[in-house]
């Protein structure tokens, strides 16, 4: 019992080891984080129908935000390379980014549509650029003291951890929802909820994680990126830009009364299925990772996220959008370990610059998607299938790309060298 309290307590209070007490407290900021997030961002679609009718503008309300995100990478680089406490520069942008959600809430209480369509976009960019910022941030801060051969095992573990605790998010809102039969209360009390009380958390246990400085070598070497690290941004905008236009209309196909018209509750059951998938399959995907390369794990994960959307595509009815749901939920789970362990081991050169260039491609990938979503979604008459279609294309491609990536390269290569021989 006294082990027990002991190993309890130093996932709470910092060790004297930095790499053991930034593991432990980065897994119980996660799991908090996880909650706070699963009572927060799934719910950003259903909140806008309830702003803006059935046919909300999830796209631009989803994507106009993240165009702010080069200047948060231009200043989260700036602040990377003068700051001496990382830890305290991240949690400082981090609570600006969460406390934003509160004014966006209260915008249900708010007459007039195109006031409150300024007001949220405003507001959600504000949100985009603190939650960019101190992504950058924590990014050159925690996976940093971890060392590298521990990533992999690491991350595994934290992330299958936060995918469990993400289920309490879930578990909380279905009682709100079910307590509290007013519509608009019930989704306000699910995102404030979210905010003061697992956010709060999650910022503490933040402020007892160890500092961490880059060396000064790390914070002025410059250089050109390697070949392949530039190949990988390719991919990553055309994964981005596939991915980012799915998850909005998924969400509107659900819920909205022009498509599937499922209750919020059953909307909430569905990001469980996902969530529940996501955890059974965030080890095994770890280990596989670690047996068959990033690379190859990458790769049949893209081609389970496009089965799950062939499959959205077929879905008519609740009972039938579960299957793809499972999928969508193996596959994320796979993608959000292995991109980002690609993401750190393809950057040779400086952190910092490389970083912030996989932030912000990725980001303006994932702005660009729901924006290019909502002209097609509007300007052939709400017809969603449209939308996934796209998807599907751009995800092909990317595949295709990622298959293909190692044949390029070397044909790039082989054709520089013969370049400099002459």
């Amino acid at each position: 019992m006294n082990f027990f309290k002991i190993q309890l307590k130093s996932y709470f209070i910092p060790e004297p080891d930095i790499v053991s007490a930034t593991k432990k407290l980065s897994i119980t900021d996660g799991l908090f984080w996880a909650a706070y997030s699963t009572m927060t961002t799934p719910f950003l679609v259903p909140l806008s129908i309830l702003l803006f009718g059935v046919n909300a503008p999830v796209g631009y309300i989803t994507g106009i935000p993240v165009f702010l995100v080069p200047l948060a990478q231009l200043y989260s680089v700036k602040v990377s390379q003068k700051t001496q406490n990382l830890k305290r520069m991240t949690v400082f942008i981090t609570f600006l980014d969460r406390l934003l959600w509160i004014p966006v809430v209260f915008l249900i209480f708010i007459p007039g549509y195109y006031e409150k369509f300024v007001l949220m976009i405003a507001l959600l960019s504000l949100r985009t650029f603190f939650a960019s910022a101190s992504g950058t941030t924590w990014t050159l801060w925690v996976p940093t003291i971890i060392p590298s051969e521990d990533r992999n095992t690491y991350f595994a573990k934290r992330n299958f951890i936060m995918k469990i605790f993400s289920l309490f998010g879930y578990f909380i809102a279905l009682l709100i929802f079910a307590g509290i039969k007013d519509y608009e209360i019930a989704l306000a009390t699910v995102f404030l909820s979210g905010v003061a009380i697992f956010s709060s958390i999650s910022l503490y246990i933040m402020t007892r994680m160890p500092n961490f400085s880059l060396s000064n070598e790390d914070k002025v070497k410059k250089g050109k990126m390697e070949v392949d690290f530039k190949s990988f941004l390719f991919f990553v905008i055309l994964f981005y830009l596939g991915s980012s236009m799915l998850m909005p209309y998924f969400q509107l196909y659900i819920i909205s009364r022009d498509f599937l018209s499922l209750s919020p509750s059953y909307y909430t059951l569905i990001f469980v299925i996902i969530s529940i998938s996501s955890i059974m399959s965030q080890l095994k995907w770890g280990k596989l990772s670690e047996r068959w390369g990033v690379k190859k794990t990458i790769f049949v994960n893209l081609v389970i996220l496009l089965i799950a959307i062939i499959l959205i595509i077929c879905s008519k009815n609740a009972i039938e959008i579960i299957i793809p749901s499972i999928l969508y939920g193996i596959s994320q789970s796979g993608l959000g370990l292995t991109l980002f362990t690609e993401m750190i081991g393809r950057a040779k050169n400086t952190k910092i610059r490389s970083v912030s260039f996989y932030n912000l491609f990725q980001s303006l990938a994932s702005a660009a998607g729901p924006i290019i979503a909502n002209f097609i979604f509007v300007f052939s008459n709400s017809n969603i299938l449209n939308v996934f279609l796209l998807s599907l294309f751009l995800l092909m491609v990317a595949s295709i790309y990622f298959l293909s990536e190692k044949i390029l390269l070397k044909h790039d290569r082989h054709k520089n060298k013969f370049r400099s021989s002459i």
